[in-house]
């Protein structure tokens, strides 16, 4: 009588072990991919909300800056101030809705780490996170404005140029 051939190949509890062996590494690799997937993701949003907030403080500081002549444009330390003067055709300058002034002043508060819109009607914050704020005109009358926003990580360097009405 002959012995049975033994037959190469893997038993059904070697195949379970390397599936279950498998379907661990995957679970960790997949914790790992998506830990670094969201960590991503938190940066960008915190950089797009930083970049947006910046450029709406930027847009509303220009709108109200174009309205003034260059002669009524004082620059100070991290400060603008503007006089609106009206235009050459006789038009009422633009005013806001809420604040009809034209004597406004947008300035760089440290403490709150904020730009500032001032007028007589009262004061709020154009944007936060502000690492600094710098004006500058030059002597053909543009204004320029630059605004370094930080929030954790995240830096972001604006800049814009104006040139006020004549």
């Amino acid at each position: 009588m002959t012995a049975p051939r033994r037959q190469d190949g893997y038993s059904l509890i070697e195949l379970c072990a390397v599936i279950v062996l498998l379907g661990i590494f995957a679970g960790f690799s997949f914790q790992l991919i998506s830990s670094g997937t969201e960590l991503y993701v938190s940066g960008v949003r915190n950089r797009l909300e930083v970049f947006t907030e910046g450029s709406n403080a930027l847009e509303k500081m220009v709108r109200e800056i174009r309205e003034a002549a260059p002669d009524d444009v004082v620059i100070g330390t991290n400060s603008v101030s503007i006089v609106k003067s009206e235009g050459v055709d006789g038009a009422s300058p633009h005013v806001t809705q809420y604040d009809p002034e034209l004597e406004i002043t947008f300035a760089y508060d440290a403490g709150d780490q904020a730009v500032v819109r001032q007028s007589a009607t009262g004061n709020y914050n154009l944007t936060e996170d502000v690492a600094s704020f710098t004006p500058s005109q030059d002597e053909n009358g543009v204004v320029t404005l630059d605004l370094v926003l930080e929030k954790g990580e995240s830096q972001i360097h604006l800049r814009t140029a104006v040139f006020p009405r004549q």
